[in-house]
């Protein structure tokens, strides 16, 4: 009996052994990503839920006032965190539209991000506000709406890499006869435990309303996040390899309208950042009712992601699914609107869904306001 006891005791102990090294060996990857040129923005799967996080360029464009939230769940397989998740991050955004005069528009807004990866012992926090400058809009004569829009903004930001060592178990504490030891560890204070830097991102963003009919409308976006691309070594590094390296985004959508409460259209998203490359192509519809760009009971989003010429990024199949209503109604047309969004990314290829894909919770809450009471209001399901 005793020998079982000791037995048992010893594969106990065997496994726990095996648990922390796997999760030693994850965040020893995740450090080199952090530490070298490897280094990654997380993805977002949701154009329309997301516009924020992809550009500044979109401050304001709601017109109200919105409050808008993303969680996003990487490789829930991974081990690390059940809640929020072993690979995770979220953010939440607050933006609305200046009206000075009858023509001076620009977007002012505010956001909080952060990022966890493993057990909670690297975590990315960002907070800051972004700016946006809406150019006089171009209608020609005959046109019913806005034929261009063209949008001009940056954002800046506050943010911070941290380790928690503490929570790390490093070689010196593994036994292979008791497990893990209690005792510290002569590597736990190695390095710093966090590094903060300002960043810049920039953005443009041009919407096209072909003859100003509101049956066809394209929209095509360009952003650079990163620009003074900034040191983020943990290891206290300084040198090109210890650089967040700059993320080029470059987007374009369209909506074509068939029907009064129908409108289908492509996106293309294509981003690349140090040696990541990464093309999301597929097809977006919107089912509405009453011709209200306000209520769309039913969007719904199938794309593809892969990379483009090196394939380090995981190949996906992407389903989204959203709904847009009204809360409450208002005055002179004008509505408190909500939107929900959920997504999942099916891997194949590589990891296949051993990781069990990703998943994404979007959503957003958008208040008229009565700068925005008389401001044009395109029709579009933008």
């Amino acid at each position: 009996m005793k020998l079982l006891k000791r037995m048992n005791y010893f594969k106990q102990g065997i496994k726990q052994v095996m648990t922390r090294l796997l999760a030693y060996v994850c965040f020893i990857v995740m450090m080199t990503m952090v530490t070298k040129v490897y280094a990654q923005d997380p993805t977002y799967s949701q154009y329309m839920g997301n516009e924020l996080n992809f550009s500044p360029a979109y401050t304001g464009t709601a017109q109200d006032l919105r409050f808008s939230g993303t969680y996003r769940t990487l490789w829930p397989n991974v081990p690390g965190r059940i809640l929020p998740g072993p690979l995770s991050s979220y953010v939440a955004n607050i933006d609305f539209m200046l009206k000075i005069g009858k023509h001076f528009r620009s977007g002012i807004g505010a956001f909080a991000f952060q990022d966890v990866e493993g057990k909670g012992f690297l975590t990315t926090s960002s907070i800051g506000i972004s700016y946006c400058q809406h150019m006089p809009h171009i209608k020609l004569k005959g046109d019913i709406f806005d034929r261009y829009n063209i949008f001009l903004g940056f954002r800046t930001s506050y943010n911070q890499v941290k380790i928690d060592y503490k929570r790390l178990v490093f070689s010196d504490q593994i036994d292979p006869n008791y497990g893990i030891l209690d005792q510290s560890s002569s590597f736990n204070n190695f390095g710093i435990t966090r590094r903060g830097f300002i960043d810049l991102d920039l953005g443009l963003l041009v919407r096209h309303n072909f003859r100003g009919t509101d049956n066809w409308s394209n929209e095509i976006g360009f952003a650079i996040a990163h620009v003074l691309a900034p040191n983020i070594a943990i290891s206290g590094a300084d040198n090109e390899a210890a650089t967040l390296p700059r993320r080029y985004v470059i987007s374009y959508r369209s909506a074509i309208k068939t029907t009064k409460q129908f409108y289908f259209g492509p996106l293309l998203l294509l981003e690349l950042q140090g040696k990541y490359t990464s093309l999301k192509a597929g097809l977006d519809f919107y089912f509405k009712l009453n011709n209200n760009k306000n209520q769309i009971p039913l969007l719904f989003g199938l794309y593809h992601r892969t990379g483009v010429h090196n394939n380090l990024n995981t190949r996906s199949v992407i389903i989204a699914i959203g709904n847009r209503g009204i809360l409450r109604s208002g005055m002179n047309n004008k509505y408190t609107t909500y939107a929900l969004g959920v997504s999942a990314d099916l891997t194949y290829g590589g990891l296949q869904m051993q990781t069990f894909g990703a998943y994404e919770l979007t959503f957003s809450i958008c208040i008229p306001t009565k700068m925005t009471r008389d401001y044009y209001d395109q029709k579009c399901i933008w």
